[in-house]
């Protein structure tokens, strides 16, 4: 069964005859082909300079990440000394009113 619609078309033998037939301009010929690889190059250029001003982006932020993450560990490590220093001082406190209490009994027993 033949359609007449898709009998109309052309048949393009590969993609060059395409382009050829869309443009006009003859896929061997030697310029259109460094004009192509010029236009691939520097596409190519293109998205590797867009690459590395993506990297140090990325980087700065994995610094900063570190540099905060540093802070909280510096942080937590006063508020940490703080903590025992004032668990010490309690502890301290404690002994000092035992000895007292200890004292007051034995005077309370004379």
């Amino acid at each position: 069964m033949s359609n007449p619609v898709f009998d109309s078309l052309p048949r393009y033998p590969d993609d060059e005859q395409i382009v050829e037939d869309l443009t006009g301009v003859q896929t061997e010929d030697p310029l259109f082909s460094s004009e192509v690889k010029l236009i691939i190059d520097q596409e190519e250029t293109i998205d590797s300079q867009k690459k590395s001003e993506d990297i140090p982006t990325d980087f700065d932020k994995i610094k900063q990440l570190v540099l905060t993450n540093q802070n909280l560990r510096e942080f937590l490590t006063e508020v940490e000394d703080k903590f025992k220093t004032n668990i010490d001082a309690r502890e301290s406190e404690i002994k000092l009113l035992a000895n007292e209490l200890k004292h007051l009994n034995e005077k309370v027993k004379i």
